[in-house]
């Protein structure tokens, strides 16, 4: 029987879900067991024995608490959670409509810091601005302290306090440890130049040791022509030498200039150098390519870890066939016997 979803499920609370499915598994959870053998497919026909033996990768973790919840995929789920925060749109426009309203609740969450804070987060700088031109100084200044003290806040939080603002009540929200003070600061001075003039912003967030860059965006940087000749040079380095004939200090010159090309141009970036003529080592290439799609970090940990296992596996059974035949032609033994012997090395 499927699972019901929360009012406001959490894409992040099912990630975790489905780590500690996949660790549940690792350390031979009955439970885990059961819950392969009806929501994975592959697992439907096995043993409990042999399913607590299967490997369970976090794709396949996911695919369980997908199915779970009655979606065939992982990425239904997904795509059903993106379009469940549209819901929120209307709350946006009341809001928009209405600051001062928003404000009475504002008002009611000033002994409540951080769901206050994570609340003005979920809000965004215009709408938020639009509400601090209804509170007192000392409520702007509290509600500016609420922001400042915030460490990074997820997407489950910020879901959370828009449904608290929804039901017009105080819940508790449960957000991360506060790590920077000022890791909001151009958040809060855009809000507050919108309600109180950016001189008078300033003011505030000195007051309360916040840094703030003026909430300008950072330019693009130029592409100097020395930029573009050294980025030419590398990609037809690329495109002529394989990167599997390096050696180790060749590789990893090769992944530097990767990751300063990603800091300067961003991820796309790496398209145009790692494109098909470029004779890049196959699971570089399937890094890159995942990274560049938007892929959940974890998931391409997971799936890079699994293909360098196999990899290191076949070399060491190809080392191994090797030795082998060298000592099969030394021993002068029959060649159906040689080839006997050496398929047995992968052939099951």
């Amino acid at each position: 029987m499927s699972k019901k979803l929360p009012a406001q499920p959490s894409l992040d609370q099912l990630k975790n879900q489905a780590r500690d499915l996949q660790k549940a598994h690792n350390n031979g959870a009955a439970d885990a067991c059961s819950r392969l053998k009806e929501f994975l497919p592959r697992c439907a026909a096995l043993s409990a024995p042999e399913i607590a033996a299967a490997k369970l990768n976090l794709r396949d973790a996911q695919q369980v608490i997908a199915r779970e919840y009655g979606f065939s995929s992982w990425q239904k789920l997904k795509r059903h959670l993106e379009e469940a925060v549209v819901d929120f749109e209307v709350l946006f426009q009341r809001v928009e409509a209405r600051p001062q309203d928003a404000a009475q609740i504002v008002r009611m969450l000033q002994t409540s810091p951080r769901q206050l804070g994570v609340l003005m987060i979920a809000l965004g700088e215009q709408r938020v601005g639009m509400i601090l031109k209804f509170l007192s100084d000392a409520e702007i200044e509290n509600t500016v302290r609420s922001i400042g003290e915030l460490g990074p806040v997820d997407e489950a939080a910020k879901q959370a306090a828009l449904a608290t603002l929804e039901r017009q009540s105080a819940g508790a929200v449960v957000v991360e440890e506060r790590t920077d003070l000022a890791g909001h600061g151009d958040f809060i001075f855009g809000a507050l130049g919108q309600a109180v003039g950016n001189k008078r912003a300033r003011e505030m967030l000195a007051r309360q040791g916040i840094v703030a860059t003026g909430g300008k965006p950072k330019a693009k940087p130029r592409l100097s022509k020395k930029y573009l000749l050294a980025k030419s040079a590398f990609k037809r380095e690329l495109q002529e030498r394989p990167t599997q004939a390096l050696d180790l200090d060749g590789i990893r010159q090769v992944m530097v200039k990767l990751a300063e090309m990603a800091r300067v141009e961003g991820l796309l970036a790496l398209e145009e150098v790692v494109d098909d003529k470029a004779q890049v080592d196959g699971l570089l290439r399937y890094g890159l390519q995942l990274a560049v799609d938007g892929t959940d970090p974890d998931i391409i940990e997971e799936m890079l870890t699994t293909q360098s296992r196999t990899l290191v596996q076949n070399l060491e059974t190809r080392c191994q066939m090797i030795v082998a035949c060298v000592r099969a032609i030394q021993n002068d033994e029959n060649p159906r016997i040689v080839d006997h012997r050496l398929a047995s090395f992968y052939k099951t």
